[in-house]
């Protein structure tokens, strides 16, 4: 199993952790403090870190920038433990890099899962890069990916200032010529059936994670389709090219495969209900009718309009169909170029569609990002 080093300055909230990573069959490190954690993750290389974010000297945000410079650790998947609710300090902890967070209290089963599907995840990226990727061009991409992350997080941390404190001037209607469409099948099970037997505050609560992971990536829009939650990432005059590509597909990442409804009910929901999310990304003209307040734009604030919406929707279904947490189309992949990791790829004919292009729809899985 993974070795995992558990960094928490609280005494029996350490020994819950290690003890519910243990029983799973892990191998555990613990730390006690920030400093000490930083030295262990240096010389044993764990395969995952749980760290709090309030401890004495260095912070858990402090712990994950030092991860995060040191190239020989910076891949480390992190979970970061918090007490603090507010949305602000998940916005940090993600903003800073980590790769999931869990509020305390924490039961086992939720810091179990959360362990299990981000070591899942980093065991897909790197089977597939060792089965296709040539030592050249890993070392041409690492270059390119450490250029785009650092530019991107300037750039998402100027944006998260720009648009959680102050409104954005901007009304009426926006023609956004080349948009990047992410169609989120958040619930998996329809919300009358989950309504009736979790409560209405289970599916308020699970579509709200889904939007917070949105938000935090600097989507312009969100809205729902039906039971479907819809985000439109765009580029500006402030951004590079195909920013908005690279930003929708990191969203991605952080919320498919994951299960909103489970995050919401908690380990009491049956399994049959929690549903892991689906997440489609496409590309194209979109129009979006700005109905209310830009900085908080719900289904009743924003009316978006253009055929990339439609074909989203059946490029989702065939997602689910094909058992793909997540999908690109062929528009998206254009976007994306070589920094996309893919995997199976299928096509719907024109004939199948009701509505689509003439020259059929293709999506391929969408495995991560190189």
């Amino acid at each position: 199993m993974a070795l995992i080093l558990v960094v928490e300055d609280d005494r029996l909230q350490r020994f819950a952790a290690v003890q519910a990573l243990s029983k799973a069959g892990h191998q555990v490190l613990e730390a006690t403090d920030g400093q000490t954690g930083l030295a262990m993750a240096q010389s044993h290389h764990p395969d995952l870190l749980v760290c709090d974010v309030m401890m004495p000297g260095l912070d858990g945000y402090q712990v994950l920038a030092a991860l995060r410079s040191d190239p020989t650790i910076a891949g480390t998947p992190v979970i970061l433990l918090t007490s603090l609710a507010e949305r602000t300090q998940v916005r940090q902890g993600m903003n800073a890099g980590a790769d999931d967070y869990l509020t305390k209290p924490f039961s086992f089963a939720e810091l179990r899962e959360a362990v299990a599907a981000l070591l899942a995840k980093s065991e897909v990226h790197q089977t597939h890069a060792q089965q296709t990727l040539v030592p050249k061009l890993v070392a041409a991409m690492d270059a390119q990916k450490h250029n785009l992350s650092t530019r991107y997080e300037h750039q998402l941390a100027a944006e998260l200032n720009l648009r959680w404190n102050a409104a954005e001037a901007s009304a009426g209607e926006r023609h956004y010529p080349m948009a990047t469409v992410a169609l989120i099948d958040v619930l998996g099970t329809g919300v009358a059936e989950l309504a009736s037997r979790l409560g209405f505050s289970a599916v308020r609560q699970a579509l709200q994670h889904a939007r917070d992971v949105q938000y935090v990536f600097g989507a312009k829009h969100l809205t729902l389709q039906g039971e479907r939650l819809m985000a439109v990432f765009a580029d500006d005059e402030s951004r590079p090219v195909h920013d908005a590509a690279l930003r929708a597909a990191r969203a991605a990442l952080a919320l498919a495969g994951t299960r909103p409804v489970a995050v919401a009910a908690g380990s009491s929901a049956p399994a049959e209900l929690t549903h892991t999310a689906a997440v489609v990304l496409h590309s194209g003209p979109i129009t979006a009718l700005q109905l209310g307040d830009p900085l908080h734009a719900g289904a009743d604030d924003v009316l978006l309009s253009g055929p990339a919406l439609a074909e989203a929707d059946m490029l989702l279904d065939l997602c689910r169909t094909q058992g793909w947490r997540m999908a690109c189309s062929q528009a998206m992949l254009q976007e994306l170029g070589a920094a996309a990791t893919l995997g199976d790829r299928t096509t719907l004919a024109s004939h199948e569609l009701e509505g689509g292009p003439d020259g059929g729809l293709t999506a391929s899985e969408f495995l991560g990002l190189a």
